[in-house]
C-alpha cells in the first residue's frame, strides 16, 4: 500500500490515460480506484455542491447587520372633476376639471440596531449548520471510499470463484476422458461413468453462477467508481496500519472522531440557535430609517413637496396569538430531540465498530484455518489420485475430496474480502477513511475554502462553481 502511495504522481498519469480510453477497464490496483471514485462519484460530487449552498447561509445571515436600500416610484395620471356651490348665483354648481401626473419616488436606507437578537442567533445557527454539513460530507466521502474499496474486493474475489469454477470444470472434464479410456479397458464401471457427468454438470452450474456474480458485480463498479474495470485487477490491500484503531478498547475511544456523531453532535448546536431565533420574536427591535421622497402632483397640478425623514422605529410585540410562544416551545422539543438522536448515533456507531472488528477478527481466524484446510486437502487430493489408480480408492472419493478443496479455496477467497472489507469499515468508523489519510494522488477537495470565499459576499449572484449542462430529458416512445 505504502509503494503505493509513493508512486502517486504515476498513477495518476495512469489514470488520466486510461480514463481517456472509451470502453476500456482502467482500475488497475484498489488505489487506483479510490482515486477515481473520489473525483467521479456523482453522490459525492452532489453532497459538494450541497454544502456550497449551506456555506450561502452564512453570507445571508450576515446580511442581518447591514443596511438595506430600497428605491420606490409610482408614477400615472389622474383627473379630478371640482364642484362648487355658490349662493350668490342661487346656489348654483359650479364644475371645473382639472388632470394631473401623480409621482411618488424616493429612496429608503434601512438599518437594524436591535433586533432581540436574531440576527446573532441566525450567524450562530447558519455557522452550525455549516459544521454540521462539513462532518456529513465527511461522511458521505467515508461511505463513496467504503463502497469503492468493497466493490473492489468483490469484483476480485468474483473474478477468483470464476477462474476457479472454469479450472475445475475443465480438470472434471479430463477426469471424464481418462474414466472413457478406463471404460473402454474394462478399468471402470457405468458408476463411475455417471458419477463424473454428474460432477461435470455441477461444476457448469457453479460457474455460470460465478460468471454471473461476476458481471453483476462489475456493473455495481461502474455505478460506484464509473468506467468499466479491469478484466484482472490486482488484490486489494489492507489500509495502513495507523488508520487502525489497535484493539477493541481503542476503536471505542475513537468513535468520537465518526463524522456520524460529529453531525449528530452539531445538530444540537443548530437547534439551540434556532431556539434562541424564536425567542426574538418576543422581543422589542429598533431599527433607524430614513427617507428621502419627491410628491408632485398628489393633490393638485400646482403642488409638489419634497420630505427628507430621519427616525427611530421601535416596534414592541405584546401579544401575536401565541405563535411566537409556539415556536419556542416547539423549537425547544427539537432540541430535546436531537439530544436524544445524538445518543441514538452513539449506540449505532459503537455498535457498529463492534461488529467490525468482531468481523475481521473472525475473517483472519478463518483464513488462517482455511489456508491449512486447502495444504492438506491438497495433499489429500493427490494421494487419493494415485490410490485411485492402483485401486484401492474410488473415483466418488477423489471427487469428493477435489470438491472439498475446491469449496476451500472459494470460502478462502470470501474471508479475504471480509478481512478487507471489515478493515475499511473500521476505519471509516474511527473517521480515518478519508482521501487525505489514505494519501490517494489526487487533489484533495477542501471545503472550508469555498465557505471563507463566499463568507463575505454582499453582492452578486454568480456562483463561484461552474455546474454542467443537464442534458434534455429523453423522450417518450
Amino acid at each position: 500500500m505504502r509503494s503505493c502511495f509513493k508512486t502517486g504522481f504515476a498513477a495518476a498519469l495512469l489514470i488520466a490515460g486510461c480514463c481517456a480510453l472509451p470502453g476500456s477497464g482502467f482500475a488497475q490496483t484498489l488505489t487506483e480506484t479510490l482515486s477515481v471514485a473520489y473525483r467521479t462519484n456523482p453522490q459525492l460530487l452532489a453532497e459538494r455542491a450541497r454544502q456550497r449552498a449551506t456555506d450561502e447561509g452564512v453570507a445571508r445571515a450576515w446580511g442581518g447587520w447591514r443596511p438595506t436600500v430600497t428605491v420606490f416610484s409610482e408614477a400615472g395620471r389622474a383627473s379630478d372633476e371640482l364642484r362648487q356651490n355658490v349662493p350668490q348665483a342661487g346656489n348654483a354648481t359650479v364644475r371645473q376639471d382639472q388632470n394631473r401626473s401623480p409621482l411618488n419616488a424616493g429612496v429608503q436606507v434601512r438599518q437594524s440596531i436591535w433586533d432581540g437578537g436574531r440576527t446573532a442567533a441566525d450567524i450562530r445557527r447558519a455557522e452550525q449548520t455549516v459544521e454540521r454539513g462539513f462532518a456529513v460530507l465527511t461522511a458521505v466521502e467515508h461511505q463513496v471510499l467504503l463502497d469503492a474499496a468493497t466493490v473492489h474486493a468483490e469484483l476480485v474475489r468474483d473474478i477468483q470463484i470464476h477462474a476457479l469454477t472454469v479450472a475445475n470444470v475443465e480438470g472434471l472434464r479430463t477426469q471424464r476422458e481418462i474414466v472413457a479410456r478406463r471404460m473402454v479397458a474394462r478399468d471402470a464401471t457405468r458408476t463411475d461413468e455417471a458419477q463424473a457427468d454428474s460432477r461435470i454438470a455441477r461444476g457448469i452450474a457453479e460457474r455460470e453462477s460465478a460468471d454471473g456474480t461476476r458481471r453483476a458485480t462489475r456493473s455495481a463498479y461502474a455505478r460506484v467508481v464509473g468506467g468499466e474495470p479491469s478484466d484482472n485487477p490486482q488484490p486489494a490491500a489492507l489500509p495502513p496500519a495507523e488508520l487502525l484503531p489497535q484493539s477493541i478498547d481503542d476503536a471505542r475511544r475513537l468513535f468520537v472522531n465518526n463524522p456520524d456523531v460529529r453531525a449528530a453532535s452539531f445538530a444540537i448546536t443548530v437547534a439551540d440557535a434556532e431556539t434562541d431565533i424564536a425567542w426574538a420574536g418576543l422581543l422589542p427591535d429598533v431599527a433607524l430609517r430614513g427617507t428621502m421622497r419627491r410628491l408632485n402632483q398628489q393633490d393638485s397640478p400646482n403642488l409638489g413637496r419634497d420630505t427628507k425623514e430621519v427616525v427611530v422605529a421601535l416596534n414592541i410585540p405584546l401579544y401575536e396569538g401565541g405563535v411566537a410562544a409556539a415556536r419556542v416551545r416547539e423549537s425547544k422539543h427539537t432540541t430535546g430531540q436531537r439530544q436524544i438522536e445524538l445518543d441514538q448515533t452513539r449506540r449505532r456507531i459503537l455498535d457498529s465498530i463492534t461488529r467490525a472488528w468482531e468481523q475481521v477478527a473472525a475473517s483472519r481466524a478463518r483464513i488462517a484455518a482455511l489456508q491449512q484446510q486447502i495444504r492438506a486437502g491438497q495433499v489429500a487430493v493427490d494421494s487419493l489420485k494415485a490410490e485411485v489408480r492402483v485401486g484401492s480408492r474410488t473415483l466418488t472419493e477423489q471427487l469428493d475430496a477435489e470438491q472439498d478443496l475446491l469449496n476451500a479455496r472459494i470460502e478462502l477467497q470470501r474471508a479475504q474480502r471480509d478481512e478487507i472489507v471489515g478493515s475499511y469499515q473500521l476505519a471509516a468508523l474511527v473517521g480515518n477513511l478519508t482521501a487525505e489519510k489514505l494519501r490517494l494522488p489526487v487533489e484533495i477537495y477542501d471545503p472550508r475554502e469555498h465557505l471563507e470565499r463566499t463568507r463575505g459576499r454582499f453582492t452578486g449572484t454568480g456562483t463561484l462553481v461552474d455546474y454542467p449542462t443537464p442534458p434534455p430529458p429523453p423522450a417518450a416512445r
